[in-house]
């Protein structure tokens, strides 16, 4: 999401005090021409790296150098495939897993839940590993554009299926007792 005129000012005006600079009003407005299409909070992590990091007044180029700077920020390949792994042995088929990476729940999503927890590691690691970069770049155009990178949650077969509650009050054996009882 792109920052409002409003939103703007507000960053630009930290950005101006931190250097104990003055601009016109045509300079701010400069600056957002060329800066607007930066998701905002990019941006403002990028004017607060900026004023961490840049001695003198930042140009438009410095701060958008910054912010790409930000988005190519993404997980590696292999922070994703152990990302995997872990959803793999903490959730297994059954359950909805959770990923610390929206790019693994994006290939997660894409290859389908089932088949990676059915998949032998070797095949898994071929398989993420040819669909890893162009996910990869889909997320960083995405984030570019200033827009949210939206995965569905991905369910297990016990949700699936319609069969798992989603109260945690109720335990896995309680769970298990009452599908063993409806089957019979």
């Amino acid at each position: 999401m792109q920052c409002t005129e409003y939103e703007f000012g507000i960053l630009m005006g930290v950005l101006l005090s931190a250097y104990g600079k003055v601009a016109d009003t045509k300079t701010i407005e400069v600056y957002y021409k060329f800066l607007n299409d930066i998701d905002k909070n990019i941006l403002e992590k990028a004017f607060q790296t900026a004023i961490k990091t840049e001695r003198f007044f930042p140009s438009i180029a410095t701060l958008r150098r910054i912010a790409l700077d930000e988005i190519d920020a993404v997980p590696s390949e292999s922070d994703v495939i152990i990302d995997m792994r872990n959803a793999i042995q903490d959730f297994g088929i059954y359950e909805n897993p959770q990923f610390k990476y929206k790019i693994t729940q994006a290939l997660a999503e894409e290859l389908g839940w089932e088949t990676i927890c059915n998949s032998p590691v070797e095949k898994l690691n071929e398989t993420l590993h040819f669909r890893y970069k162009s996910i990869a770049e889909h997320y960083k155009k995405t984030l570019q554009k200033g827009e949210a990178f939206n995965v569905p949650q991905i369910e297990g077969l016990h949700a699936r299926q319609g069969r798992i509650r989603t109260s945690k009050s109720i335990s896995i054996k309680q769970q298990i007792s009452e599908i063993r009882a409806e089957n019979e």
